[in-house]
């Protein structure tokens, strides 16, 4: 069999990629991207304790090689004393030379750490910017901090100090300048670096491979490597401190490794929470003591900064959001699980998965791969999520969750299927609808997972904070978030203030975008089938007064988990026939009694049969009679009171007497099964004092009128299909 893993660790020797695996727990989001820059390097041979961890070459990956060029300084260094400039060379951008560069580059700052330097992206470098950087490569880069240091320190520093010497030379400079305003035409973008003659003979520490031309490139010199990796090091102290000469670092404990050690505290990671651009977002985070707050050691640091490239894609877009969901392996990191996760972050990288795949959530694809191909792993697969907002303005976080797993989207997402099974089978006097995705039976657990992870499924039941603010998006407050997350990490969600979150959106619906009723009772539907689906999911929780509001619809236990058939036995142990008002009225019945949030409290039934009623009889005057104006019309549901529904109720049983008489078939009215279970106050002029909130009241109520909407429609798909008629219950 084929093995599916095409990531480099897979064909390294396991002891020798042991020793370039962390031990370190993956505790924290720091402790989990250093994690992925160790193994990032080990996939390139690098050990995370090296100088060459502090090299960037994957940055010059993305380039455009018919773009971009390489233009080096070529130096004599054979004898260090007296260092001769040769020129310069312009060289094609390969593959194979990247690595020879020893690019040290991060994202903050102009200059780049190590002695090869890349020039501005945008349009071309003119003939004056080559001169620039190709004199810097001399003159300028030797003679920063710490270089200099390197220089004194190293046993082969005598190299900088000869370039240095070289750049000091005024004729230097004019060579330059002339052989590049005679070689480069001024139409590429420039990668400058310097290549260097050499007796390997007299280095303490020569290049391991023989010279490509009879010149070496800086990233086959160690001193030169050393010398990116010590500046690298001093740039993370000084990062983003106020005052230009000052830094933060101090002697502390790494909170990854664990090691005692110099730490600093502003590392240039991949998501940009701690870049400091705005302290007042992390409380106690001051530039110049951020060390104290997240200590991490330099090494540590450069770590977090190489697991950008794994980073960058693992994150979907909503609503101007980035939410990203980090993959990884509970437990002790062994060479098992860090192959499988490079080839997952690889594979989400690249955007590589099998057809059957294709389009899903990427939290999906990474759960299927592992199912398939490495089942022993699926219980320790867990995802870091994190929900920031990434602009001019900054980086925010809004939500992080450290350790979901798709065992608690996918037990929402089954229940959800469920609930349809039953709800809207057509059954229960609900119907379902294509095109609203939450109440379409089609759908499978697999894609109701989707919706879940990319929001859609709250995004259709639930409202932003402030819709009208434009760009504005304050996650933090915002209800979609909040319950996306519940889901994601199974806590538990309140289910009062769910429902006057639903109301919330239907009163602005109504309001804002003048919808209709029938658009209006689907996005009933489809937050009542939410609601049950997180009360048989058992993520409610149980109000002390209410605690029915929890309570899991009775069709969700083992027994009932099949459609159940209604119609009376026959003596010949079939179904016998039944009619539409008894069929009506079971329906009714066993909609009620399957749902313990109506069957166990007589308020909230009563605000529902009385929304059912209102519903039934305005459906009359719309369709039978061409009444623009319907009872239904005349309240909204998100604003009706008790008081004012009580008002009413009388007149509508007045009307609905006065239609069934004029229609001889219809017998006494024309909400038949329904009229005779109104409780006897409702019926009265005088408002009683209702103990359900006024939340509840409207919401149950709103449910009602799009159950009376789908009633007479289900009631008779139903007898049809007792009467050994095929019917389709999903309304198109």
């Amino acid at each position: 069999m084929t093995s599916p893993l095409e990531t480099p660790l897979a064909s390294l020797d396991p002891a020798e990629l042991a020793d370039k695996i962390p031990t370190f727990e993956l505790t924290s989001l720091n402790a989990l991207l250093a994690y992925y820059g160790a193994i990032e390097l080990a996939s390139k041979g690098i050990k995370p304790t090296t100088d060459e961890a502090f090299l960037t070459p994957d940055r010059l990956r993305g380039l455009d090689s018919e773009e971009w060029i390489i233009v080096s300084v070529d130096i004599d260094l054979r004898d260090h004393t007296n260092p001769q400039l040769e020129g310069i060379e312009k060289h094609a951008l390969t593959d194979e030379r990247i690595s020879d560069l020893g690019l040290s580059r991060y994202s903050s700052g102009k200059r780049d750490h190590s002695v090869t330097n890349v020039g501005k992206k945008s349009g071309t470098n003119t003939v004056e910017d080559v001169q620039e950087y190709c004199v810097e490569r001399v003159a300028k880069w030797p003679e920063r901090e710490p270089i200099q240091s390197v220089a004194d320190e190293h046993p082969d520093g005598r190299l900088i100090t000869a370039i240095s010497s070289l750049g000091e030379d005024d004729d230097t400079q004019a060579q330059l300048e002339n052989a590049v305003e005679d070689q480069y035409e001024g139409s590429s973008k420039v990668i400058s670096t310097i290549r260097l003659r050499l007796d390997t003979d007299s280095l303490a520490e020569p290049p391991a491979d023989e010279p490509s031309g009879n010149k070496y490139w800086p990233g086959e010199i160690p001193v030169f490597i050393a010398a990116a990796a010590e500046r690298n090091r001093t740039k993370l102290a000084g990062k983003n401190v106020s005052d230009g000469d000052g830094v933060s670092k101090g002697d502390g404990t790494c909170s990854v490794t664990g090691e005692e050690t110099e730490v600093v505290g502003a590392v240039e990671g991949p998501l940009g929470v701690y870049a400091l651009q705005h302290t007042d977002e992390m409380f106690g985070f001051q530039d110049d003591s951020s060390w104290r707050q997240n200590p991490l050691s330099a090494r540590t640091g450069v770590l977090i900064s190489q697991s950008d490239s794994l980073v960058r894609s693992c994150y979907w877009s909503v609503g101007g959001l980035r939410v990203y969901a980090l993959p990884y392996f509970t437990g002790e990191q062994t060479v098992e699980k860090a192959v499988f996760t490079h080839e997952l972050l690889n594979r989400i990288r690249d955007d590589r998965w099998d057809e059957q795949a294709d389009g899903d959530n990427q939290v999906l694809q990474v759960q299927r791969f592992i199912e398939q191909n490495k089942p022993e792993l699926l219980d320790a697969l867990r995802f870091y999520f994190i929900t920031l907002r990434t602009d001019s303005a900054g980086v925010r976080v809004f939500f992080e969750e450290p350790a979901v797993t798709t065992l608690s989207v996918l037990n929402v997402a089954r229940s959800h299927e469920r609930v349809v099974t039953h709800l809207l089978g057509g059954h229960l006097g609900l119907t379902a609808r294509e095109n609203w995705s939450l109440i379409d039976p089609s759908a499978t657990a697999r894609q109701l997972a989707e919706l879940i992870l990319n929001r859609r499924y709250v995004i259709e039941t639930l409202l932003e904070p402030y819709p009208n603010a434009g760009d504005y998006k304050d996650a933090a407050t915002d209800p979609r978030e909040s319950v996306t997350y519940a889901v994601l990490t199974g806590d538990m969600v309140d289910p009062e203030w769910l429902l006057s979150q639903y109301m919330r959106r239907l009163k602005y619906d109504r309001r804002e975008n003048d919808e209709d009723d029938s658009n209006t009772q689907q996005k009933v539907k489809q937050q009542f089938t939410q609601l049950q689906t997180f009360a048989g999911a058992g993520i409610l929780s149980t109000p002390q007064h209410d605690p029915e509001l929890a309570a899991p619809p009775t069709y969700m236990t083992p027994q009932d988990s099949a459609p159940q058939e209604y119609g009376q036995p026959a003596t010949d142990g079939g179904t016998e026939a039944i009619g539409y008002v008894e069929t009506l009225s079971t329906q009714l019945s066993e909609f009620i009694e399957s749902h313990p949030v109506l069957d166990e409290d007589t308020e909230r039934q009563g605000a529902f049969l009385a929304g059912v009623f209102v519903s039934m009889v305005s459906k009359h005057q719309r369709e039978e009679r061409n009444i623009s104006r319907t009872f239904m019309d005349r309240y909204d549901v998100g604003e009706i009171t008790p008081s004012q529904l009580m008002q009413m109720l009388p007149k509508v049983i007045a009307k609905d007497g006065i239609y069934a008489r004029e229609a001889d078939e219809l017998g006494s009215t024309v909400a038949p099964g329904v009229r005779h279970r109104l409780p006897e106050e409702l019926a009265t002029d005088e408002p009683t004092d209702w103990e359900i909130s006024p939340v509840q009241f409207r919401y149950f109520y709103a449910l009602g009128t799009a159950y009376g909407e789908d009633a007479s429609y289900a009631a008779s798909a139903a007898m049809n299909e007792s009467n050994g008629n095929e019917s389709e219950a999903t309304q198109k």
